[in-house]
């Protein structure tokens, strides 16, 4: 089912700053609350945020920890303006 255009701009959101703050090291995990609140995204807004990335194939999410995410060479290219 496609998103609707909120969750769809909270994710564009989350991707933009997870980009932001892994520019220097893209292949860094980072923690999905640091992100989230970079971005203004807490709480269960920031889990469904992140279960919509992932499910877009936007954002990967670490199996033995879930806090910790990564973008996707897909997320990087929407990042980038080249999607």
């Amino acid at each position: 089912m496609p998103l609707d255009d909120d969750r769809l701009a909270t994710a564009a959101a989350f991707v933009t700053a997870l980009f932001d703050l892994s520019r220097h090291s893209p292949r860094a995990w980072r923690r999905a609350d640091a992100v989230g609140r970079s971005a203004g995204i807490v709480g269960q807004q920031l889990e469904r945020t992140i279960v919509d990335a992932v499910q877009a194939g936007l954002v990967d999410r670490r199996v033995d920890d879930g806090a910790l995410v990564l973008l996707t060479s897909r997320g990087r290219a929407l990042a980038e303006g080249k999607v």
